[in-house]
């Protein structure tokens, strides 16, 4: 009767194992369409391979990825609104035009926060998540992910000693306001262009020099057209990974659980391209012949933080007061966390 019983027992067992075999490889695989307009070999794009492979293999191919870079299906406008149309269901390196939509978002890439490095951006930012959702949510964009990236430098055309060498001199900025003023702050004038229209214009002589950071620069090779740097260590660039509420709600629970904690474990991956790639941009304009400044190099005008923090506390309050009110609580959350003077 025991041994019956045993059998039985197995054999319900086995059957069980059988069944879920069975019903999973019937279940039809979820497809994530991801889309940047960075290029493939961007950290972007390396983040967005490793969530793919990642997210395949973790749920045994319950999803399946399918993968566009370099804005081959849209640029950064387009892809934000294929996410909230449900076309895109995960868009990393999310910026200047979702600030248009969520300009609380704004913050992570204001001037003057003295970060030390990208991970402790992204330790910082992490912190106060939540409340970096909550505004999305209202806009419809879930956001699942802080895309710490590297700094933004002065690219010139020439070797310089100082600020005053730039002062005047047409700038290449992005078509956006806070691009537009935080060039007008370092002396120069703005001239706004497009990504694909600056070599030609630097190499005209249409403009001399950019805002940029290293790995932005180094895609379109500016270093054969523009000879110096300084890595002034001012301002990060920050990002988001962004999804959809309606694709993820969508997801089973289990695979909702997966889909967070890869894309959160890719924060890390993120760090360690996006240090490699700026090691690798330096790299490639020392040897093209860049004079290269790290911070310290050039004197910085003593009243620079003071000019700083005016510049981004006029750009936030002409945002409105509920914007602005988000952003002077994340100042006193960035002093109380850091131990630097922000207000």
């Amino acid at each position: 009767m025991k041994k019956s019983m045993i059998i039985c027992l197995t054999a319900i067992f086995v059957l069980t194992l059988v069944i879920g075999v069975v019903v999973q490889a019937d279940e039809k695989p979820i497809r994530v369409r991801m889309a940047t307009s960075y290029y493939e070999n961007h950290h972007f794009g390396q983040k967005m391979k490793w969530i793919a492979k990642e997210l395949e293999e973790r749920s045994n191919g319950r999803f399946r990825c399918e993968l566009f870079f370099d804005g081959s299906i849209g640029g950064e406008k387009e892809l934000l609104e294929g996410i909230l149309l449900g076309d895109i269901d995960l868009m990393p390196g999310a910026g200047g035009v979702l600030y248009h939509y969520v300009p609380e978002l704004n913050v992570g890439e204001l001037p003057g926060y003295g970060w030390k490095d990208s991970a402790e951006v992204r330790k910082v930012i992490r912190g106060y998540f939540p409340q970096f959702q909550e505004v999305a949510a209202e806009k419809g964009f879930m956001l699942v992910g802080v895309d710490a990236t590297d700094f933004t430098g002065i690219m010139y055309k020439e070797p310089f000693d100082s600020l005053s060498d730039i002062k005047n001199e047409k700038f290449r900025a992005v078509n956006s306001d806070y691009s537009v003023n935080l060039t007008k702050l370092f002396g120069a004038i703005p001239v706004p262009l497009a990504y694909s229209e600056a070599y030609i214009a630097f190499q005209q002589g249409l403009v001399e020099g950019a805002l940029i950071a290293p790995s932005i620069a180094v895609q379109p090779n500016w270093q054969e057209v523009l000879q110096a740097y300084w890595d002034l260590k001012i301002i990060h660039a920050t990002t988001w990974t962004v999804t959809s509420t309606k694709f993820y709600e969508r997801l089973p629970k289990d695979l909702q659980e997966i889909f967070i904690e890869t894309i959160q474990d890719a924060e890390i991956v993120n760090l360690e391209e996006a240090k490699k790639t700026y090691e690798q941009a330096k790299s490639k304009m020392i040897e093209d012949g860049v004079t290269w400044y790290d911070k310290g190099d050039i004197s910085v005008d003593g009243d620079i933080d003071k000019k700083l923090f005016g510049f981004r506390d006029d750009f936030m309050k002409e945002k409105g007061k509920d914007v602005y009110d988000f952003y002077t609580k994340w100042l006193k959350y960035v002093e109380k966390t850091t131990g630097r003077k922000q207000l």
